[in-house]
């Protein structure tokens, strides 16, 4: 046997031979193993991470706590409090065999106020929503964190000892000059709408009034016990009308600050 110039004759030299050809070969199985290995693992490390990318939730495209719908540099901020809530329904009237709920109501129209102040680029901060119940205290405490300028309490009232009365009330804290003008400017803009009646402006010590930390009033929208008033509650219309009214009182009164540190 030959091989190149190498002649093979002695059965040693055709063992050696028989070596290095199985070790050559044992060499390239090797070889072509670890290619292989080599390919089907970059292959399993593309699909798993494609696999990670397309499962995860939506919503980690936004870091935890990201409000997307934040005004980016609003001119200032409002605190809307919405009464009751969860399984604090607060009062009730009837109309037609239908319950109206305070907590629902005021919760829609604090949805319609907060609309209207975002458009005047207002950022609106809500004390619940539409399921939780913050006790006084959680809701105080949340107004006195938020940096927030102005703080509007969101009821509806019931007096079933005489259902005759009815109209909007306005509450704030007797020692608070800046409170006071709120409570008259909303209530102000409620009398010359022409479209919801008003009762009264009180002072009274209500704890979330007193205690937000700013500027701050407790509105009572109406009297459900009042069958008139509360066929009123029971349109959207009306309820956008009051969102309206308490609108244009705050408006008017941050107008009136920005004024005053000019």
């Amino acid at each position: 046997m030959r091989i190149g110039k190498y002649r093979i004759t002695t059965r040693k030299q055709k063992q050696r031979l028989a070596i290095v050809i199985a070790a050559g070969l044992l060499i390239l199985v090797l070889l072509l193993s670890m290619a292989g290995l080599m390919v089907c693992g970059g292959l399993y490390i593309h699909d798993r991470l494609q696999t990670s990318l397309t499962s995860l939730p939506e919503e980690a495209a936004e870091p935890a706590g990201t409000d997307t719908s934040a005004i980016p540099n609003p001119s200032a901020t409002v605190i809307l409090d919405p009464g009751h809530g969860g399984k604090d329904g607060g009062c009730s009237g009837t109309l037609d065999g239908k319950d109206l709920v305070e907590a629902e109501l005021v919760f829609d129209i604090s949805l319609k106020l907060k609309a209207l102040l975002e458009e005047k680029n207002i950022e609106v901060l809500l004390t619940r929503s539409s399921e939780e119940e913050p006790t006084l205290k959680e809701r105080a405490a949340f107004s006195q964190k938020s940096g927030a300028n102005l703080f509007v309490s969101l009821h509806c009232n019931s007096y079933e000892e005489d259902r005759t009365v009815c109209g909007l009330e306005c509450y704030y804290e007797k020692s608070d000059t800046e409170s006071k003008v709120l409570a008259e400017t909303i209530f102000a803009a409620a009398k010359d709408s022409g479209m919801v009646d008003v009762r009264d402006m009180k002072s009274d010590m209500m704890y979330v009034v007193r205690y937000a930390g700013m500027p701050a009033v407790l509105v009572e929208t109406g009297y459900l016990s009042n069958p008139a008033e509360c066929r009123k509650f029971s349109s959207e219309g009306y309820r956008s009308v009051l969102a309206e009214v308490i609108a244009e009182g705050i408006e008017t009164v941050l107008n009136q600050n920005d004024e005053n540190e000019v």
